[in-house]
């Protein structure tokens, strides 16, 4: 028999509320821990969800779920970068991040 690998961990209680909520807001349909944390790694999935968790989510909560599952800040930039360019999800917080650090953001282009 195959064994799968365990799901990557994901925050509790109100962290994780607040995807399964932008998700829902969005009827992207259900998604759980694993699904949310491959949207955070990779930044691509089911368009709306991508725009709900990287568009609609607090940085704090992202920062959150993205360090407890294990993803490291540079991998969570990619997917970022990833779910802007593919899926239009812009989050304003991460943005000003980029512009800090003199990275190409939204308003250099």
């Amino acid at each position: 028999m195959r064994q799968h690998a365990p799901a990557p961990p994901m925050p509790s209680g109100d962290a994780f509320a607040i995807f399964v909520n932008a998700i829902e807001n969005v009827n992207a349909g259900t998604f759980g821990a694993q699904a949310i944390t491959a949207i955070l790694a990779t930044g691509d999935g089911h368009p709306s969800a991508v725009r709900a968790i990287f568009g609609d989510v607090p940085l704090e909560a992202i920062d959150e779920a993205a360090t407890a599952a294990g993803i490291s800040p540079k991998t969570l930039m990619r997917a970022y970068l990833t779910a802007r360019d593919r899926h239009a999800a812009i989050n304003e917080q991460i943005e000003e991040l980029l512009a800090e650090d003199g990275r190409p953001g939204l308003q250099s282009r």
